[in-house]
C-alpha cells in the first residue's frame, strides 16, 4: 500500500520535478509513550521502490493509540499533513480492476 501524486513532485533534496510519485511506509517504530516515528520514501512509481533509491525520504513523528491499527493512523496522519492530495494506492489498484472485470463481463456478454 502506498500513495500516489499524479500532478509533479519537487524533490528538495535532489532540485528536481517528478511527473508523478509514490509514496511508501519504510520503517515504523514506537516507544512506550505510544509515539510513533514513521519514514516513507519518496519513488517515481511503485515499480522503483524494489530496486531503485528513493528520490526523498519524508519522517513523521506521531502520538497512536497502540490499541488500533498503527499503520493506518500512521497513514492518516501522513495525508493530512503531509500528503494531502495524494490517492491510495490499493484503492486506485482495486478500481482498476473492476474496471478490467466489468469490461470483460461486457465483452463475454455481447458475444
Amino acid at each position: 500500500m502506498g500513495l500516489i501524486k499524479n500532478d509533479g513532485y519537487t524533490s528538495e533534496k535532489l532540485g528536481i520535478t517528478i511527473p508523478q510519485a509514490y509514496a511508501r511506509l519504510i520503517s515504523v517504530s514506537l516507544d512506550c509513550n505510544g509515539n510513533a516515528n514513521a519514514m516513507f520514501n519518496i519513488h517515481q512509481n511503485r515499480e522503483d521502490t524494489v530496486e531503485k533509491s528513493p528520490v526523498d525520504q519524508v519522517y513523521i513523528n506521531t502520538k497512536v493509540d497502540k490499541n488500533l491499527p498503527i499503520y493506518e493512523q500512521i497513514y492518516i496522519v501522513a495525508k493530512e499533513k503531509i500528503f494531502g492530495g495524494w490517492e491510495d494506492d490499493i484503492v486506485t489498484d482495486i478500481i482498476e480492476e473492476v474496471e478490467e472485470v466489468e469490461d470483460i463481463i461486457e465483452e463475454t456478454v455481447e458475444e
